[in-house]
């Protein structure tokens, strides 16, 4: 139940963030998730938080501050709360396959996935889409919501919390530059310096894992 719980509070925060905020500050707002994996795997699992992580994790943390602080007053903090929202939930759906690795992967998505569509059934206006948006939408919950979940949720059964978190915030790479080719929308400065910030502290991890592990 918690598993379902969590993924679709974390579903329908992301969908109300993408319409109250911009793509990239969802997007790198997500990248805190490693922090709070890192601290749920310690609260729950009992597994020690090595020295690096926290200091990636706080490196995320001060990008994020960075980002939502151009938000004030700027008619975007909501959406930003709700990418925070978003990614507080989407860590403990990380952590729980870490406390049952028996638990199935599919069932709680999907469900988790029919409980978000009846929570915007009553927003929705079914005769403003036309097939090109119909197939679209389509290629998304297909992609994002199904193979990509599915993928990311039996991974993290392998991977300490922190570690599945942090390799799944390398998204933030990827995101603001599709978003800014396909519908130019520009991401505002603190977003870039923000970003910057997380993405090295990313990098930075990435980097000292694989080391260690070659060591």
């Amino acid at each position: 139940m918690a598993m379902i719980a969590c993924q679709t509070i974390s579903q329908a925060a992301f969908i109300g963030a993408y319409y109250s905020t911009s793509v990239a500050n969802v997007a790198v707002i997500y990248a805190t998730a490693p922090l709070i994996a890192a601290i749920l795997g310690w609260a729950l699992l009992k597994e020690a938080i090595a020295l690096r992580t926290m200091y990636a994790g706080l490196g995320c943390l001060i990008g994020v501050a960075i980002i939502v602080s151009s938000s004030m007053g700027g008619g975007r903090i909501i959406g930003d709360l709700l990418a925070l929202l978003m990614t507080a939930t989407f860590a403990v759906v990380i952590v729980i396959p870490r406390l049952d690795p028996e638990l199935p992967a599919m069932p709680p998505i999907f469900i988790s996935a029919a409980l978000t569509f009846l929570l915007f059934v009553p927003f929705s206006s079914v005769g403003s889409l036309d097939a090109l948006n119909w197939l679209v939408l389509a290629a998304f919950g297909a992609t994002n919501f199904a193979v990509a979940l599915v993928l990311f949720i039996i991974g993290a059964r392998h991977l300490a919390p922190a570690e599945a978190a942090l390799i799944g915030a390398t998204e933030i790479v990827m995101t603001p530059v599709w978003v800014w080719l396909l519908f130019s929308e520009q991401p505002p400065t603190a977003t870039l310096v923000g970003g910057a910030v997380i993405f090295a502290s990313v990098v930075w991890y990435t980097a000292l894992e694989r080391r260690g592990a070659e060591g």
